[in-house]
Parts: C-alpha cells; structure tokens; sequence
C-alpha cells in the first residue's frame, strides 16, 4: 500500500491550533457584545442628561439675553429682568443647576457636564467638563456695545 492512498486525517496538533483559535474568537466575540450590552444600558441615561441640560441651558441663555443687568461670584449669577424680575442661577456642590426668581425654584441635574457658572456686566460664562465654556450674552451689552 503506498503512502497516497491512505485517507489523510487530521493531526492532534491541527485540532489544537483549530481549538485555540476558536477559543480566540469566542473571548474576542464575548468582549464584544458585553461592551456593546454596556452602552445600549447607558444610552438612556446619557440621552436623558443631554436633555436637562440642553433645557437648562436653553432657560439660561433666554434669561442672559432679556436681563437689564447681570452680576456673578463663583457658581452664581444674578439677573435681573425687565419688570423688576430677578433671577438667581446656582450650581451646587452635588452638580444641581438650581433657578429661582419669583415663580418658584427649577432644578436640572447636570453633574459631570457643568464645573461653574458666572458672570461679568456683559456675558453669563457656563464652564463645562473637558474645558469649554459657553459664553452668554445680554442683549443690553450688545447694545451698549454698538452704540459706542
């Protein structure tokens, strides 16, 4: 019987390096669809965080612009609006932008996107994670300005 006329099978050594490989893919495809489990989990939250500070956002920014004038320490800034309207914007220590005036108080958690807040006589300054800054202006200054 010659050599080439046997079947030709596969060696414990193939098998092996085959089982190896599959054991690879099998980690690889495993990391894979927990990391993806992951961010499906958190996308909802994320999402939901965007918009609270969107709207925050969206509040401060109308406030800025009608306030007649502006004032701010360290993680305050104090508006006041036409009609003798005054509004008070405070970031505590828990990351809770916190609106008061004389309609009530409203609350937006926006720890880990907001670091501070204030303000000079022309803008509201939004300092937010990673280093960027939102800059506010009241429409008053920008009159000012052009008048000049």
């Amino acid at each position: 019987m010659n050599l080439h006329d046997r079947a030709r099978g596969m060696t414990l050594y193939e098998i092996l390096m085959v089982l190896a490989l599959l054991s690879i893919f099998a980690v690889a495809a495993s990391r894979l669809f927990t990391s993806t489990a992951r961010v499906m989990r958190e996308l909802p939250a994320q999402d939901e965080s965007r918009m609270r500070f969107d709207a925050a956002m969206r509040m401060l920014r109308d406030d800025a612009w009608r306030a007649a004038s502006a004032a701010g320490e360290e993680g305050a800034v104090s508006l006041n609006l036409p009609d003798d309207v005054h509004v008070r914007w405070e970031l505590d220590n828990e990351g809770v932008l916190l609106r008061t005036s004389g309609e009530g108080e409203q609350r937006w958690n926006v720890r880990g996107v907001v670091q501070g807040l204030t303000a000079d006589e022309a803008i509201v300054i939004v300092r937010l994670d990673g280093g960027d800054e939102l800059h506010m202006v009241r429409a008053a200054a920008v009159v000012a300005e052009v008048h000049q």
